[in-house]
């Protein structure tokens, strides 16, 4: 019997099925495995929303202009970050958010290797070579 005609509005069969089966591509893998993806995507949010956050509550809190701590070289990222330089936080927090895409990526080529799935590992290495590849490229230009 459908829920419908009381006011609650029923879930869709696919996202319940999708919720108990789990994802594609973790379908051959050991249950500690599993939901790893979702994990490091978790992690990597968080600590980006964690450094943003504490970035601009330095920055307020320390009374400076944005345009007063413009300095942040990338080599000289690991100094400012202890010199409590607020947008060196700030800057860590993007590169979190960048590198989150690009770990994904790997570990999910290393879940596929796993499973057996080569069509599938192929093709998210080729997509890793292209974001290596753009990552190079956009250093260099």
């Amino acid at each position: 019997m459908s829920d419908v005609g009381n006011g609650a509005s029923p879930e869709p069969v696919v996202m319940t099925a999708m919720r108990r089966r789990g994802r594609a591509e973790e379908e051959n893998l050991p249950p500690r495995l599993r939901g790893l993806v979702t994990k490091l995507l978790r992690i990597g949010v968080g600590a980006t929303a964690i450094l943003m956050i504490s970035g601009l509550v330095l920055l307020f809190l320390g009374g400076r202009s944005a345009s007063s701590v413009l300095n942040v070289i990338p080599r000289r990222l690991g100094a400012e970050l202890l010199a409590g330089n607020p947008l060196a936080v700030l800057y860590a927090g993007v590169l979190v958010l960048l590198a989150t895409p690009l770990v994904r990526v790997t570990v999910s080529a290393g879940l596929f290797a796993h499973a057996g799935d080569r069509a599938f590992t192929g093709i998210t290495l080729l997509v890793l070579a292209l974001l290596a590849l753009s990552i190079l490229v956009g250093y260099v230009v």
